[in-house]
């Protein structure tokens, strides 16, 4: 009787270990998914941001393509009612 209750109590103290083993790895486990996670959220953040800030440059740059385009056409514009009146004065000196 002896013999049966030692070899019971090493075999609960190997499963004591081995459990006490076991929750170590869960927790060192736990800590890398948390590390993890929390880098993932860092990384997801920081993603966010620089998309937000590159939507905002793009729309400045949006609205500078704007205004520089309407600028082109209106010195376009008047180069061209410039040359016209050129041309229509040139004719006109020519005929008298």
């Amino acid at each position: 009787m002896a013999d049966h209750r030692e070899a019971a109590s090493d075999a609960s103290t190997k499963i004591s270990r081995a459990l006490i083993g076991v929750d170590r790895l869960a927790e060192r486990i736990q800590e890398q998914l948390q590390r993890g996670a929390d880098t993932w959220r860092e990384a997801r953040e920081s993603f966010v941001l620089e998309r937000e800030r590159l939507a905002q440059e793009r729309a400045k740059l949006e609205q500078s393509k704007n205004w520089h385009d309407w600028f082109k056409l209106g010195t376009l514009s008047l180069l061209l009612v410039g040359l016209g009146i050129a041309i229509g004065s040139l004719l006109t000196v020519n005929r008298h």
